[in-house]
């Protein structure tokens, strides 16, 4: 009841009181008509004064009822919200309610909350809290913000709250609607991750190192030191990805990354630059020495075999070099002459780095212009065969050449092979340029087949054009159309190709046997293949690589081992030929140990077809 429904009630009943008051009075004085008049008013003003004070009473007791049922609906209300509530008493600070979605967030029981204060729950010292409230129940009446909360089991989750002040109970209480942004965090982790990851390797991409490399030349200006920048390239990726498929390319990338973390300190970053490229950016680098130690720690880190599904991988890196700020005042400059000096090192025979130096930006430049010719001359047909020797050992008998692919440019000459042949793979124009060497070489010899009805012509097949699935077919045209008898070519694979894909090797090389073509696997030595392989394939002849005959003179494990070789071969009833014999005392050597044949510049460089012409008419006869 309100005081003044208490007020009027009183005074009614206050007025009956006189009333009978009054009539006793009458009674005693006897006043006449005039007194139950008055009587009858004072009766009339109690009897109104009762009623309307029934009446509020019952009116105040309606809108109490009312005022509870709105708060219990308030609170079923928050109960059945999805987000988390509470209410929190605004002098002690004490939490009132809290919602079934606050309780099951935060791990806390309803006797729980009613212990605890907000002290308990936000992660905050206590006087940042008592500002926050006082701002929200001051001027702001609300607060809309991110906080930490502490869950039960101590741990912490990130929120978005919303508060703002209420009545519960008649009193003012703070309202607290909690929004936990968990799953959105870890959303943006993950797009964060998506934007500066690479998702192949798991690491840092090109725009996470970028922003990592201004950062380190702004600390480099400031505090007067160098960076290094190394940026790898691994040769011949294109060759593995268009042979064994990108499958076990994007393998081979991810083996390749895990590697190299293991080489890199906390302070510096490796990224996969994109592609089969990775960059390495070293801090505070002291000496050119060390750059260089690391450089070589890469190429060693990455050239043990891989072994993917049962193929084995061998794969080797060029690396370019540069410092900051002496090859490059801005990162555009710095990367851009770091790629230089990588070029620069697949120039110089891939497997190795090279630091950058002003020049190279010009031989960049004139292989550019190569790369771009090798078009022109694949249509102009510049590509010419020469043809280097082979002798039998013992009675010096010509018993073959191999032929080699010489391009003859119209303003430069006789362009080296070691220049355009890494190109040739770059641009993918080797198989073109091989199919048409392979042609030229079957024609010419289909020209001297009358001066040569027993000697064979050798012609190597790079990688990309062995892994062609209609190779086969390809072989077969060429012979038909130049009218060669097959068993008067030989094709010559590389170890590692042949052990890139041993049933597909075995499966090609037996149906090239089948048409009579002879079978040599070149470089022998040095791909690491397994030699229990080598008695799978059809093969004729076994060529050591110039390298060992370069130092069986030098170096007995060298010795050793081109020894081995020629026993192997000859115990598997293979042919041995050694290439690269530039010396007598190393045909001297290669005799008594047995070998076959042999080709080098001590018998002849490679030729020209003319003067290879003449020296079949002569038959020139060399050893014995």
């Amino acid at each position: 009841m309100t005081k003044q429904a208490r007020i009027l009630l009183l005074g009614g009943l206050l007025v009956l009181f006189l009333l009978v008051a009054l009539y006793e009075i009458y009674s005693l004085l006897d006043l006449g008509s005039q007194g139950w008049i008055l009587l009858i008013v004072c009766l009339i003003w109690g009897l109104v004064s009762v009623a309307i004070g029934i009446a509020l009473s019952n009116r105040t007791l309606h809108q109490q009822s009312l005022y509870q049922e709105g708060e219990d609906r308030f609170l079923a209300l928050i109960e059945r919200i999805p987000e988390c509530v509470f209410l929190m008493n605004i002098p002690d600070r004490r939490l009132l309610k809290a919602n079934a979605a606050f309780r099951e967030v935060l791990g806390y029981s309803l006797t729980q909350v009613a212990q605890m204060t907000i002290y308990d729950l936000a992660v905050l010292d206590r006087d940042a809290i008592n500002q926050q409230v006082q701002r929200t129940i001051g001027i702001k009446r609300n607060f809309l913000g991110s906080q930490n909360y502490r869950k039960k089991d101590g741990s912490v989750i990130g929120v978005e709250v919303a508060v703002d002040l209420v009545s519960y109970r008649g009193q003012d209480t703070l309202c607290y609607v909690v929004f936990d942004t968990t799953e959105r965090r870890q959303a943006n982790e993950k797009i964060q991750i998506l934007a500066y990851s690479d998702s192949l390797t798991g690491l840092p991409n090109r725009v996470l190192f970028q922003d990592r490399l201004k950062l380190a030349m702004a600390q480099a200006d400031r505090h007067d030191r160098r960076l290094a920048l190394l940026f790898l390239d691994l040769d011949n990726f294109k060759n593995i990805n268009d042979t064994l498929g990108h499958s076990i390319g994007d393998q081979l990338l991810k083996s390749v990354a895990d590697r190299l973390k293991d080489l890199v300190r906390e302070s510096d970053t490796i990224a996969r630059f994109g592609g089969d490229e990775f960059i390495l950016l070293i801090g505070d680098v002291a000496r050119q020495e060390d750059v260089a130690r690391a450089a070589e720690r890469i190429m060693e880190r990455i050239q043990p075999p891989f072994v993917f599904s049962g193929y084995e991988v061998i794969t080797t890196g060029s690396v370019g070099i540069v410092f900051y700020p002496d090859d490059g005042k801005d990162m555009e400059a710095l990367l851009r002459n770091v790629d230089t000096a990588m070029y620069n090192a697949k120039g110089q025979g891939r497997n190795n780095f090279q630091f950058y130096n002003r020049s190279m930006n010009l031989k960049l430049a004139d292989l550019l212009v190569l790369k771009n010719g090798l078009v022109h001359a694949l249509e102009r047909k510049e590509f010419v065969a020469f043809f280097q020797p082979q002798y039998r050992i013992g009675d010096g008998e010509l018993i073959g050449a191999e032929a080699l692919i010489r391009w003859v440019h119209p303003d430069r000459g006789l362009v080296s092979p070691d220049l355009f042949i890494s190109l040739a793979e770059e641009t993918g124009l080797i198989v073109p340029i091989g199919q048409q060497m392979l042609r030229t070489a079957c024609r010419q010899w289909r020209n001297w087949q009358a001066s040569v009805p027993e000697m064979t012509v050798a012609v190597n097949l790079s990688a990309r054009e062995f892994r062609q699935e209609n190779l086969v077919s390809i072989v077969a045209g060429i012979l038909k159309d130049t009218g060669l008898k097959p068993s008067l070519l030989e094709i010559e694979i590389t170890e590692s190709s042949a052990m890139q894909n041993v049933e597909f090797t075995k499966r090609l090389l037996d149906e090239l046997k089948e048409m009579g073509i002879k079978i040599a696997i070149d470089d022998f030595g040095t791909g690491y293949s397994s030699l229990s392989y080598l008695t799978r394939f059809p093969i004729d002849t076994v060529k050591v690589d110039r390298s060992f005959i370069k130092e069986i003179l030098h170096d007995r494990r060298t010795a050793a081992i081109v020894s081995g070789i020629i026993a192997l071969a000859h115990s598997l009833e293979f042919s041995v030929i050694a290439e690269g014999v530039d010396k007598p005392e190393q045909l001297a050597w290669l005799e008594q140990e047995g070998c076959d044949k042999v080709q080098g510049f001590l018998f002849s460089p490679p030729i020209p077809a003319s003067l290879f012409g003449e020296k079949l008419l002569r038959t020139k006869t060399v050893g014995g």
